[in-house]
């Protein structure tokens, strides 16, 4: 997934099958939905605007809502994010 939208703030999966979630943008939507115990892998490059002075708190939200994930891949953009 790749957003560069500001007019929504919830990712809603409903992807009972879904084994990859993969994200790249800057991550201010809460990530919700049924069936997210079926990813396994995710992979994370986030992408800080410069007007933000603050790292969002929603990367650690997705953490605990994807708790079930064997395989996590984060961009060393990322990192400096969280």
């Amino acid at each position: 997934m790749r957003n560069y939208s500001f007019e929504f703030y919830k990712i809603e999966l409903s992807s009972p099958n879904l084994c990859t979630f993969a994200f790249t943008s800057t991550p201010y939507q809460i990530l919700c939905g049924r069936s997210l115990s079926s990813v396994k892998q995710v992979i994370i490059d986030a992408e800080m605007l410069a007007n933000y002075s603050e790292p969002p708190l929603v990367l650690l939200t997705w953490l605990f809502d994807l708790a079930n994930i064997t395989s996590l891949t984060v961009s060393a953009s990322t990192l400096q994010v969280s």
